[in-house]
This record gives C-alpha cells, structure tokens and sequence, in this order.
C-alpha cells in the first residue's frame, strides 16, 4: 500500500495491484535486455514468489504468442 500511495502517475498503482499483467508487459518491452531479457525476468519472478508456476505459465504464454501466430498466419513456417 505505500508503495501504491507514493507511485507518482495513474499506470504504476495498476500495475502494482495487477503484477501478472505487468510481467507481460516487462516480458514485451523493447531492452528488457537490461534486466536479463526472458530468462532473467522469469528468474527474478520465481525467486521473489510472487507469482504461481501455472498462471506464470499461461502468461509467458500469453505474451509471446503474437509472434508464433504471425509467422504462422503469413506463411513464414516451413509446413
């Protein structure tokens, strides 16, 4: 709560309360290379318990899936 009371603008509050949106949305982000990409997200995200194995997995799901249907929908898959 006091991290949520001292956030400065509208998105930091929503993305405290919601903690699986916000690790799609660190998973997606352009130079999440600086804090270890995937892997190092993922890492940091298991050991801090926050979140469960099941939904973590239905997330990381979620957000890499644009591009596996992409190449799948504009021919790019070798079938």
């Amino acid at each position: 709560e006091m991290m949520v009371a001292a956030a400065p603008s509208r998105w930091v509050p929503f993305l405290l309360r919601n903690r699986y949106f916000a690790l799609a949305l660190a998973i997606n982000m352009p130079g999440n290379t600086v804090i270890g990409g995937g892997g190092g997200i993922s890492l940091l995200a298991g050991s801090s318990r926050l979140f469960s194995f099941p939904l973590f997995l239905v997330v990381v799901l979620l957000a890499v899936a644009p591009i596996p249907v992409a190449v799948l929908a504009f021919g790019g898959w070798p079938f």
